[in-house]
């Protein structure tokens, strides 16, 4: 039931958030809103399949291929987000710093390695890729990024929020592992929630945008 409210929470938000987004795409004719629209609707897609199986059968989806094909496109849009943004702005000299970045990769190979106990070899193996490709990306970015009053957007707010995001999404998973364990089942409840939270602070990070 909690679970259940939580995802209709989510597919209500991401919904407004994608209506905003592909207004504010068409009025600004802007390649990146366009970009962040793709992710939500990704994302909401997703959320509505595993929805409709909580729904009529009570359970989530046995077979999850359906939702695993839209987070896949989901968090690869955020990847293609953060990376236009790190073409347009100034890297910084490069140096020891950048080798921060890897932590990300690295991060996402340990939990796959983690997570083959429970689910599938081949999805967690393309869960490591995308999102270790997003968290590079997003570490380089705020290790690189000069966020000065001449950038169209907010890039190490982008990075920020992208990571918020992806460490939620870890949350869940890795809680769901215990779920046996009633706690676990609570954590994985208020992460899952603060996700959700989480999807609008994309505005925040955009409102930097000027005119044009």
């Amino acid at each position: 039931m909690i679970e259940t409210f939580i995802n209709l929470v989510q597919v209500v938000v991401l919904t407004i958030c994608a209506g905003i987004s592909l207004y504010t795409a068409f009025r600004k004719h802007s390649r990146t809103w366009t970009i962040l629209f793709f992710f939500y609707g990704t994302y909401l897609l997703g959320d509505i399949y595993w929805q409709i199986c909580l729904f009529y059968y009570g359970s989530t989806p046995e077979i999850s291929v359906v939702s695993d094909l839209s987070w896949y496109a989901a968090y690869l849009f955020i990847y293609l987000l953060l990376s236009t943004q790190v073409g347009k702005d100034k890297p910084v000299q490069r140096n020891r710093k950048r080798y921060v970045a890897f932590i990300g990769p690295a991060f996402t190979v340990l939990m796959a390695v983690f997570y083959m106990n429970w689910g599938e070899i081949a999805s967690n193996i393309v869960y490591a890729v995308i999102m270790g490709a997003v968290l590079y990306t997003a570490i380089s970015c705020l290790l690189n990024a000069k966020c000065d009053q001449d950038s169209k957007y907010n890039i190490k707010a982008l990075s920020i929020v992208s990571i918020v995001i992806v460490l939620f999404e870890y949350g869940d998973w890795t809680f769901s592992c215990f779920w046996d364990i009633p706690v676990m089942q609570y954590a994985y409840y208020a992460s899952d929630f603060l996700m959700t939270l989480s999807f609008p602070l994309f505005f925040a990070a955009m409102k930097k945008e000027v005119a044009g």
